[in-house]
């Protein structure tokens, strides 16, 4: 594993699944199309709007969340990066680590 993929996350964290299972389904495989363009095409910009959709789908998403925060440092996005992951370790306090 060299050190870009520890930058992104690409495992499941949906702890507030919502009813309709699909949703899920379908911000994980937008998550995953991000971690694609930003690790393999280094395309952030893309995999940015990837992440932004699928946190609109589903904002229990942790690693979505935590992806968008990324791809906003990537982009150069400080003030939207931070934003994102001070909601997201307001959510879930262990992501601060």
């Amino acid at each position: 594993m060299n050190w870009q993929s520890k930058n992104f996350a690409f495992g499941v964290d949906i702890h507030h699944r919502r009813d309709a299972n699909n949703v899920a389904h379908l911000a994980v495989e937008l998550n995953e199309q991000g971690v694609s363009k930003a690790l393999v095409e280094n395309n952030y910009k893309e995999a940015l709007s990837l992440f932004r959709r699928a946190v609109d789908i589903d904002s229990g998403c942790f690693t979505c969340r935590y992806n968008l925060g990324k791809s906003f440092l990537k982009t150069g996005n400080l003030d939207e990066a931070v934003e994102t992951f001070t909601q997201l370790t307001k959510a879930k306090p262990d992501y601060a680590n």
